[in-house]
């Protein structure tokens, strides 16, 4: 291996550890998971807005599975769509 390769291979090692690692040395504040919400707001926000994602792929899945009627899908997916969005909105 010659050297320009070594030494590529060191610097994205280097980059890559930091990218792991940067998350883990942040202050406290810089934690909020979303944004300027305090964390336990922004906490809840995270779960709602987790589980309204969740619920769309596991409707998407069970549609696909055929386990629920087109109308039964159209009907939940609209109503977790709406939710997803609104959270969404809030979270900005």
């Amino acid at each position: 291996m010659n050297t320009a390769a070594l030494i590529l291979t060191v610097v994205m090692i280097a980059v890559v550890a930091y990218l792991i690692a940067a998350p883990l040395f942040r202050p406290a504040a810089a934690k909020s998971p979303a944004g300027g919400l305090p964390a336990a707001e922004g906490d809840v926000l995270e779960q709602e807005k987790g589980s309204a994602f969740t619920a769309l792929a596991e409707i998407e899945f069970d549609y696909r599975m055929q386990k629920l009627s087109e109308e039964d899908y159209r009907a939940l997916r609209q109503q977790y769509k709406s939710r997803a969005i609104k959270l969404l909105k809030v979270e900005k």
